[in-house]
């Protein structure tokens, strides 16, 4: 039999399948061995196969080499950004976005706006020409209306006074206690009750003249006029008696009585008493002036 030298292990690694390699020791069958009778023949197993030797794997090939980085100088560095610019920049670009709709938006508005009137000025004047002319009502003439003239408001002429009595100088005698000395300006007589006009006091300690008998009196500033005290008198609240507190340059008016000028027959005067001075028995010294006003 020839003998078969013993095939070499394949390697895990290996993946190619080794070639058989010839055995240079085996040598050929002599004649011998031929004509040696046969063995009885032995039945055995089928050998197996055997499995074809694994070539060694190829040599593995060194990957290529990496270029060297450049260097620092050379790399593009990213540009640097300003920390909270992006979000600055981005809120700029909304808020100008905002701005140009807002306008836009504005901008149709009024463009609307100026479509419509348009379109309604259009509307009134289709209107108006497809309407009849107005005819113009004919003015009639109004009846004349007649005016009220107002009434002439009647002017009272100023009283015109005629003189009389002018600066006459009366004594008046002092009185005593509470009695009174009575004085007429119409007679410039003294003492008499009877067509007094005022009358002296000294009751209590005070020394007056009291105006009793009058249509109306006041006193009145210095150098008094009879127009203006015929003012005075007709401004003069009414009151049954004026009294007044005897003092040197004492000046009064004095209006008489209408009802006892008619009385006693004589015209009603205006009269104007300065007192003069005051003697040390209490007895006056007075001028007066009488007036008649014109009927």
């Amino acid at each position: 039999m020839t003998t078969q030298n013993p095939e070499p292990e394949a390697t895990s690694s290996s993946t190619v399948p080794a070639q058989p390699v010839p055995d240079e020791k085996a040598e050929p069958a002599t004649g011998d061995t031929q004509q040696q009778p046969a063995a009885k023949p032995v039945t055995a197993a089928p050998a197996k196969a055997a499995a074809p030797a694994k070539a060694p794997p190829p040599a593995k090939t060194p990957p290529p080499a990496k270029a060297p980085p450049p260097p620092a100088s050379t790399r593009a560095r990213p540009a640097l950004v300003p920390r909270g610019s992006g979000s600055g920049a981005a809120a700029t670009v909304v808020a100008v976005a905002s701005l140009l709709v807002a306008l836009g938006a504005i901008s149709i508005a009024v463009y609307a706006l100026d479509v419509a009137r348009d379109a309604k000025s259009q509307a009134a004047i289709a209107a108006s020409g497809n309407r009849p002319a107005a005819v113009a009502p004919t003015p009639t003439a109004a009846p004349p209306v007649a005016t009220a003239t107002p009434a002439a408001t009647p002017t009272t002429p100023p009283p015109v006074f005629t003189a009389e009595l002018t600066g006459a100088v009366v004594r008046i005698p002092g009185a005593e206690s509470c009695a009174s000395v009575y004085v007429d300006v119409d007679t410039l007589q003294t003492g008499v009750f009877a067509g007094h006009d005022f009358y002296v006091s000294r009751c209590q300690g005070q020394h007056t003249v009291r105006i009793d008998r009058k249509e109306s009196a006041a006193p009145s500033a210095s150098n008094p006029t009879p127009e203006s005290c015929s003012s005075q008198l007709a401004a003069a609240r009414p009151a049954p008696e004026v009294v007044l507190q005897v003092r040197p340059g004492l000046t009064f008016c004095l209006l008489t009585s209408k009802a006892d000028a008619e009385a006693q027959g004589i015209p009603q005067r205006l009269a104007i008493v300065v007192i003069q001075s005051v003697g040390a028995d209490q007895s006056l010294s007075a001028v007066v002036s009488t007036y008649r006003p014109s009927a």
